[in-house]
C-alpha cells in the first residue's frame, strides 16, 4: 500500500448514496433514463426505506415504482427478475416499516408466489433463464419467496414451497461453486456484476442455510476484488464478457462505478443507478479492508492476470458434464448451448416454447445432417460463447491497459470486448469490427462486441490487435477504432499514429495498413455525451476507420513518469520501426523492445515468447491462486484476505 494513503470512508458513502437515490437523484436524469425502467423501478424505494430503518426522516414511498415492477413480473417480461429481488429485500427487511402498507406488501407476496422461476415451467413468458447473472437472480428468488412460504403452493406450476426451495437451493449451491472455483462466464462484466450482486446481497443476509449466507458473501468479496484489481479511477477498464456501448462511451455511466465510489471513493454516484450498489449500501455487507486498500493502491506498475471460465472439452476435467442435465446451468450460464458436446443434453431439456429452442434444434439438425453425410463441422457454433479466457491487465498511476488474450479468433462475436486502453475521465481508446450499424438495439452493434473476433495481446504498456475476416460475408467490411479526441487534453498524430494525453497518461495507436477519420455519427453523441455538456455539444472525430478484412492495430502507452513530457513520448512512439500485416508484424517499441506477433504466430517480446493461456485463476502482486482453487490468500502490506471456501470464514 502507497504510504500514508487514507482508506476511504465506505460507511459515510452508503449513506451519502441512500440518501442521494433518495433525494436529489429524482430530479436527476438518471431517474427519469435509469436502465430497464419498470422492471427495476422497486429499486428507487429501497434507499427510502432503509433510512427509515436507520431512524431517518424519509420521503413517502413512490407506490408507482413499485406497482411498475409487479407489472413487469405479471407480464412476464425479460428482467422481471431483477425487480423482484428488490421487492424480496422489501418482504425480509423492512418488515416494520411504516412506509410500506400492509396491501401492498401482500401484493408482492402474492406476486411471488405465482411467479415462474424456470424455463421449464409451464406457461408463456418472455423471459431470459440461461445467462450467468439471470441463473443467480431467478434461483435467488425462488428461494427466498419458498422460505417464506414453505407451505403454500407456488400459482404457476402448482408445486409447494418445500419443492422449490429444494430446487433453488441446489442449483444456487452450484453457481456459486463455479463461480468460486472456475471464475465468471461473464467475465469482469461492467453491467452483469451488478447484476449478480443483487441477488448475492440477499442470500448473504435471508437465505436459512447459514453455508450458503456464507458462500454468497464469498462471492461478493469477489466480485468486488475483481473490480478493484482491474479498475482505474473508478473506470472498471477491464476487457468485459459483456457489455454494452453506453457503457464503454461514458464509463460514469457504468454501474459499477458506483459501487467503486461507496467502497474506495473512485468512480461516480451521479451518471448511473447501479442496483448492486443500491442494496450494498441498504445491506449489512461491509467490505474487506483488503480489497479496498488493493483497489487504493498505486504502485509504479501492476500486472494482474486472471482466468475465467471452461472451453466445452476441458469440463470434464474440472467436474463439469456436458452430458449430465444438473450440469446443463453452467454451459447455458457461459451461453454454450450449440457445442456438439453439450447440444444433445440442451435439446432434450429445452421445451420448444423458450426463446433458445430455434437455435438450439437448428444446431441440433446441423450435427444430425453432417453425421448422415459424413461431412466435417465445426464443433463450437455459439457466437455467444463465453469459454476459456486468459486476461491480463497492465496498471500504473496514469493509465491502464487490459486484453483478452488470443481469446477466441476469427470467430464470430455477441458482446465480448477484448481490449482497452483507459486513461482518466472519458479517454478510452478500443480497437473492435463493428457488426450492426446501430447503437443499443443489436448485440454486437457498432461499438460493442465484433461481429468478427481479433486476436490480440498485450504485454506491460504495448498491445498488438488483429482483425481479420473475409470483408465479403459482412454488412461492415472494416475495423474501427474509438479514440476520443475531445476527451484528451491534447492530440496530434504523427507518422501514421494518433496519440493523445490526458493528465499524465499518454496513449499512441496505429494501423499499420492506415486508418482515416470517420464523420461523427448523430447516434453516438447521446452515448459518450458528459453529463455537464451543452445541448449543442459537438465532440468532432473521434472514430478511426481501416478499411477491409484485415487490419493490424498498434497500441502504446507512456506516462510522464517514464518520458517526462508528452512530446518525448511521441516522438519515440513515431520514429520506432514497426511494419507487416495480421500474418506477421514486427514493432521495434521504444519501451519493451522488439514485439513480434501473428494471426498464427506467438508473442514474442525481446525475442522470448510470451504465455497468453492457462494462467492461474488470479496472479498479481498481492498473490497467486491457482484455477479450481477452492482457497483464496491475498496480502498488501498488513492487511490479509482469505476466502475459504469449505471451512472457516473470510477474513
Amino acid at each position: 500500500m502507497t504510504a500514508n494513503r487514507p482508506i476511504h470512508d465506505a460507511e459515510a458513502a452508503r449513506l451519502e448514496l441512500l440518501r442521494f437515490l433518495a433525494g436529489e437523484a429524482r430530479e436527476r436524469p438518471i431517474y427519469k433514463n435509469s436502465f430497464l425502467r419498470g422492471a427495476t423501478s422497486a429499486f428507487w424505494e429501497i434507499p427510502k426505506l432503509e433510512l427509515e430503518r436507520q431512524g431517518e426522516a424519509a420521503p413517502a414511498l413512490d407506490e408507482a415504482n413499485i406497482r411498475a415492477t409487479l407489472d413487469w413480473m405479471r407480464r412476464r417480461l425479460d428482467c422481471g427478475d431483477f425487480g423482484q429481488t428488490a421487492l424480496m429485500r422489501m418482504l425480509y427487511r423492512y418488515t416494520k416499516s411504516r412506509l410500506l402498507s400492509p396491501a401492498l406488501r401482500a401484493e408482492i407476496e402474492q406476486t411471488a408466489v405465482d411467479n415462474i422461476y424456470w424455463f421449464d415451467e409451464p406457461g408463456e413468458e418472455h423471459m431470459c433463464f440461461c445467462t450467468e447473472n439471470h441463473q443467480i437472480i431467478h434461483h435467488s428468488n425462488e428461494l427466498l419467496t419458498a422460505q417464506l412460504f414453505p407451505d403454500r403452493i407456488f400459482g404457476n406450476d402448482g408445486r409447494g414451497g418445500r419443492w422449490h426451495y429444494e430446487h433453488a437451493h441446489a442449483k444456487i449451491a452450484l453457481w456459486l461453486e463455479w463461480r468460486f472455483r472456475l471464475g465468471f462466464s461473464e467475465w469482469n462484466s461492467n453491467c452483469y456484476y451488478d447484476e449478480d450482486l443483487i441477488a448475492l446481497v440477499n442470500l448473504s443476509e435471508y437465505a436459512e442455510d447459514a453455508d450458503l449466507r456464507r458462500r454468497a458473501r464469498l462471492v461478493i468479496d469477489l466480485v468486488l476484488l475483481h473490480v478493484a484489481l482491474n479498475s482505474f479511477r473508478g473506470t472498471f477498464g477491464s476487457t468485459h464478457g459483456r457489455t454494452y456501448t453506453r457503457f464503454l462511451l461514458n464509463p460514469r455511466r457504468e454501474p459499477t462505478s458506483v459501487s467503486s465510489w461507496v467502497f474506495w471513493g473512485q468512480g461516480s454516484r451521479e451518471d448511473a443507478m447501479s442496483i448492486g450498489a443500491t442494496l450494498l449500501a441498504a445491506s449489512d455487507y461491509r467490505i474487506p479492508p483488503t480489497i479496498q486498500a488493493i483497489a487504493l493502491d498505486q504502485p509504479a506498475a501492476l500486472e494482474n492476470r486472471e482466468r475465467h471460465s471452461l472451453n466445452v472439452e476441458d469440463a470434464l476435467e474440472h467436474g463439469i458434464d456436458p452430458a449430465n442435465p444438473e450440469h446443463l446451468g453452467f454451459f447455458w450460464g457461459a451461453q454454450v448451448w450449440g457445442h456438439y458436446l453439450q447440444n444433445e443434453v440442451s435439446y432434450q431439456l429445452c421445451p420448444p416454447k423458450h426463446n433458445l429452442y430455434p437455435r438450439i434444434k437448428a444446431a441440433h439438425d446441423y450435427y444430425a445432417e453432417c453425421a448422415c453425410t459424413g461431412a466435417p463441422f465445426d464443433p463450437d457454433t455459439d457466437y455467444t460463447a463465453m469459454t476459456q479466457v486468459d486476461l491480463y491487465t497492465y496498471r500504473t498511476p496514469d493509465y491502464m491497459l487490459s486484453c483478452a488474450q488470443d481469446y477466441r479468433k476469427g470467430k464470430w462475436g455477441f458482446q465480448q470486448h477484448i481490449w482497452q486502453a483507459t486513461l482518466a475521465g472519458q479517454a478510452v481508446v478500443f480497437t473492435s469490427q463493428p457488426g450492426a450499424p446501430d447503437v443499443g438495439k443489436s448485440r454486437p452493434d457498432y461499438w460493442h462486441g465484433n461481429g468478427y473476433m481479433p486476436r490480440a495481446a498485450a504485454y506491460r504498456n504495448v498491445l498488438l490487435c488483429l482483425h481479420r475476416f473475409d470483408a465479403d460475408q459482412s454488412a461492415l467490411p472494416y475495423s474501427h477504432a474509438y479514440f476520443p479526441r475531445w476527451a484528451m487534453d491534447e492530440w496530434m498524430e504523427r507518422g501514421g499514429w494518433a496519440f493523445g494525453r490526458k493528465g499524465e497518461g499518454y496513449v499512441a495507436l496505429r494501423c499499420l495498413s492506415g486508418a482515416r477519420w470517420a464523420e461523427p455519427r448523430a447516434e453516438d453523441l447521446e452515448q459518450m455525451r458528459p453529463v455537464d455538456a451543452p445541448v449543442d455539444w459537438q465532440p468532432g472525430p473521434y472514430e478511426l476507420v481501416a478499411e477491409g478484412g484485415e487490419a493490424a492495430w498498434i497500441c502504446e502507452l507512456g506516462n510522464a513518469a517514464a518520458w517526462g513530457s508528452f512530446a518525448a513520448f511521441v516522438e519515440a512512439v513515431s520514429s520506432a520501426a514497426a511494419s507487416g500485416d495480421t500474418s506477421g508484424l514486427t514493432y521495434e517499441s521504444p519501451s519493451v523492445g522488439r514485439v513480434s506477433f501473428g494471426w498464427d504466430e506467438p508473442l514474442m517480446v525481446g525475442g522470448r515468447a510470451v504465455a497468453l493461456r492457462d494462467y492461474p485463476r488470479m496472479e498479481n502482486a498481492y498473490g497467486r491462486v491457482q484455477f479450481d482453487a477452492r482457497r483464496y490468500e491475498l496480502a498488501i502490506g498488513e492487511e490479509r484476505l482469505v476466502l475459504e471456501w469449505d471451512s472457516g470464514q473470510a477474513s
